[in-house]
């Protein structure tokens, strides 16, 4: 999937910005046209994990003539990091790899590879809860987590 917003059930949009910093904010209908909030999915074959239900994808952007895409830096914090996308994933983990299930219309979660149990989630900032900023959160697999549901649409 090409050209597409990733944002919160509250509407905050993820931002890749010039500095390679990801953000996350509100914006208007004019300011999501602006290219540091496009993003792109990589789909990948299916590794082992259950063909079914998750799809390994790589989420990413074009900024400065390269591509950036989404990582995780360690268990808790998401970063952005150049890198050519690779044709085919051999393993299992890698930092930029997560899988991806449908929840309902245009909402996913995103399941870190390299660390099970934790997924792509809009959290607000400790010293201001009206800015939130894009982490891992640990899950449990039946648990209803809404920061960890993630809407992805079509631009």
């Amino acid at each position: 999937m090409s050209n597409c917003w990733i944002q919160s059930k509250e509407q905050k949009f993820l931002i890749l910005h010039n500095t390679g910093t990801l953000d996350v904010q509100d914006l208007n209908a004019e300011q999501r046209q602006q290219s540091e909030c496009r993003f792109n999915i990589q789909y990948y074959q299916n590794t082992t994990r259950d063909a079914t239900k998750k799809r390994p994808v790589i989420l990413y952007a074009f900024k400065n003539g390269q591509t950036v895409a989404v990582c995780c830096h360690d268990e808790h914090t998401i970063c952005s990091q150049p890198m050519d996308l690779p044709k085919n994933i051999g393993e299992t983990k890698h930092k930029a790899l997560f899988y991806r299930t449908k929840v309902s219309t245009n909402l996913y979660m995103f399941e870190s590879s390299m660390y099970t149990s934790r997924f792509l989630a809009f959290e607000p900032l400790d010293n201001n809860p009206c800015i939130h900023k894009l982490v891992l959160r640990n899950k449990r697999e039946d648990e209803v987590d809404e920061p960890c549901q993630v809407i992805v649409s079509q631009m």
